[in-house]
């Protein structure tokens, strides 16, 4: 029964970092279309494709909080916000590790706190509202728990803006998000009917040795569902 508990804590835990991933990524496009790309934006589109790790967050950010809303047919039915806080270095099972929390809140939902270990190259420990969760449940998970931890933040790599980016336009310029400037790239298309989107927007920080999401927008072509994401609170240790 133990075992059953503890593994329906962890599907649920991948299940609030997913949802929202799933439901900006459906759209598909197949049709081909030529490459306009200007030399500029080819340097752009370079930085899009550097993969960010976790480690990278890890050592860069004492804290992110992001908000991510979905409206069906002009109702709000998600209203989320996720906060990661940098905690300290920790030792765990004989192993250097990098604590961290993780929380949830959902509009008419009860808070879900969680705290991480992550070793060099996994999650060591994990916590969830006050109660150890077994490292063999863990280990059981832990690919997909990796990801997720930060998913709010790295899903770009999950979207298909190389096909967003042919049916608009890319830039560069900065803005302030969390009281911090930052570099952004930011990727926008309209009246794409071939994506079933009306619109696209995704905002990328470049931190020159990777890239977080800041922000996006989708809104479906026929107007029934809407997707928005953006970072409140930024701090870099």
């Amino acid at each position: 029964m133990r075992r059953r508990k503890y593994l329906s804590i962890i599907l649920i835990l991948i299940m609030l970092f997913t949802i929202f991933i799933t439901t900006a990524a459906a759209e598909e496009v197949n049709t081909e279309q030529e490459d306009k790309t200007s030399e500029n934006e080819e340097e752009i589109i370079g930085r899009i494709e550097t993969p960010t790790n976790v480690n990278d967050l890890l050592n860069f950010f004492q804290r992110l909080q992001g908000n991510w809303i979905i409206y069906e047919n002009g109702e709000k039915v998600q209203d989320s916000t996720i906060s990661y806080q940098y905690l300290s270095k920790d030792n765990v099972m004989g192993e250097e590790a990098d604590k961290i929390s993780l929380k949830v809140n959902e509009t008419n939902s009860s808070e879900l706190m969680m705290y991480f270990w992550v070793g060099e190259n996994e999650i060591l420990q994990m916590e969830l509202d006050g109660q150890i969760i077994p490292k063999q449940m863990v280990d059981m998970m832990k690919d997909d728990l990796l990801s997720s931890v930060f998913a709010a933040f790295t899903m770009y790599q999950e979207l298909d803006i190389e096909r967003l980016r042919k049916y608009g336009k890319t830039s560069r310029g900065t803005e302030e998000f969390g009281g911090v400037e930052l570099d952004i790239i930011k990727i926008e298309a309209e009246n794409i009917a071939e994506t079933d989107l009306e619109s696209g927007v995704v905002k990328l920080a470049d931190f020159e040795d990777f890239l977080i999401v800041v922000e996006y927008e989708y809104k479906a072509l026929n107007g029934d569902q809407k997707v928005e994401f953006i970072v409140q609170d930024i701090k870099m240790r």
